[in-house]
């Protein structure tokens, strides 16, 4: 009866077709997205996309609870700090590799001439606005916004916005490579980009800088030195920023990274590591996608894109064969297809927030050398989803989008002029 017929089929259940496990995760909606489809969004780039995403959205949706002032702050006080404290002490030195940093050399030198050139073709100072004028539209204050964008656009940030596609695409080799060859750069903003900043600001702000430079001249000529200057080095070690440097090329020095540190490099390491999701969560509280301001960083930061990716074609054809084997075995191609993706992939790093930091000490110690600081952290903000595509595109392509890097510099440039064009009259009123 029905009994017998319940335990006939509790015992047999009916044979359905096999699923495999992985169209469990999305159900229908998986099995009908196309395979390549499917293994882009689970790539790297793509997850850590839609990763740092959620975090930035999350800091819109709060937008109205928490002070965007009081979080950069905390980031740039506590935070950046750590993450330099690490980085630097970290850094081993070899003249072997000293190849690779006179390549991190020139690729500074490529990211600041191509911070310039973006910044003078995109924002225009026209003759007729008069330099006396400082309103909306004034002289000065386009001169402000070029040398803003010129001098944040000479940075750049590959640890945080670069390596992990390098570990996850060119291989864990090329993580240390591109950390040597980053070291220019780091030296240039944790120690000249401060008097950078000032060599490029306002005539005003210059002159009050050399008159307040002048002044503690003559106060030290009747101070005994010795003290003065001591006090003023435990003065300046108060700063994180300095006392995070110090500390750092000390551990360098002693080949002691800070995870060898116990407690206390477990500490930094906690700091340094919630900068990005931190950064990120700022992004989302401070940037807006309409009004002029992320049109022109839009702007600028594919024209300095485009620029460096010119720059990087020409290092990848005349400079980067002397750096590898010419052998032709195949782990050899291997490794110079490897350093080609790690160079591309690290000339494409999002400006960097710790030479924010010091642009913005050096404006808050004197406000009129003219720097719109604003404006220089909606460019890092852009920068890093930016970044982030092109990385992803790059990891995707391989070969092909690294061959091709001067027709993606020529793209990218035509279509910074596009952005440019279309919203030319907000930008013209800034």
């Amino acid at each position: 009866g029905a009994s017998s017929w319940h335990r006939q089929h509790r015992t047999q259940p009916p044979i359905l077709p096999a699923i495999p496990l992985g169209s469990l995760r999305g159900g229908a909606l998986h099995a009908a997205i196309p395979a390549p489809v499917a293994e882009a969004f689970r790539s790297t780039g793509v997850q850590k996309i839609l990763e740092l995403s959620c975090i930035a959205l999350l800091g819109a949706s709060v937008r109205d609870k928490l002070d965007p002032g009081a979080m950069t702050k905390m980031l740039l006080q506590t935070l950046v700090p750590a993450a330099i404290m690490s980085s630097l002490a970290s850094l081993q030195l070899s003249l072997e590799l000293g190849t690779v940093a006179l390549a991190g050399l020139l690729l500074l030198a490529l990211q600041i001439l191509a911070g310039t050139i973006a910044a003078n073709v995109i924002i225009k100072v026209p003759p007729e606005l008069g330099v006396a004028q400082g309103g909306p539209t004034g002289a000065k204050r386009r001169q402000g916004i070029r040398r803003t964008a010129a001098v944040q656009l000479g940075t750049m940030a590959p640890a945080t916005s670069v390596f992990s596609f390098t570990r996850e695409f060119a291989g864990p080799l090329f993580v240390g490579f591109a950390a040597l060859a980053d070291m220019p750069s780091k030296a240039y903003m944790l120690i000249f980009l401060p008097a950078v900043a000032k060599l490029r600001g306002d005539e005003v702000g210059r002159r009050e800088a050399a008159d307040l430079a002048s002044g503690v001249k003559e106060e030290e000529s009747v101070v005994q030195g010795t003290t003065r200057r001591a006090v003023a080095l435990a003065k300046s070690m108060r700063d994180p920023f300095n006392a995070a440097i110090v500390i750092g090329l000390l551990l360098a020095a002693r080949q002691t990274p800070t995870s060898n540190l116990g407690f206390f490099g477990k500490a930094v390491a906690q700091l340094a590591g919630a900068q990005t999701p931190i950064l990120f969560l700022i992004i989302g509280l401070k940037f807006k996608l309409t009004g002029a301001a992320p049109a022109l960083c839009a702007s600028l930061l594919l024209m300095r894109h485009g620029i460096v990716a010119f720059g990087t074609a020409a290092f990848l054809k005349l400079c980067l064969p002397i750096l590898t084997s010419p052998s032709s075995t195949a782990s050899a191609i291997a490794a110079r297809s490897s350093a080609r993706l790690a160079a591309v992939l690290s000339s494409q790093a999002a400006a960097s927030i710790v030479a924010f930091g010091q642009l913005s000490k050096t404006q808050d110690a004197s406000p009129k050398l003219g720097y719109n600081l604003d404006l220089a952290f909606q460019i890092v903000s852009l920068s890093f989803p930016l970044t982030i595509v092109l990385n992803t595109a790059t990891a995707l392509g391989g070969d092909a989008y690294v061959n091709g890097l001067p027709l993606v510099g020529l793209g990218l440039c035509a279509l910074s002029q596009v952005v440019y064009r279309v919203n030319k009259g907000q930008i013209d009123e800034l």
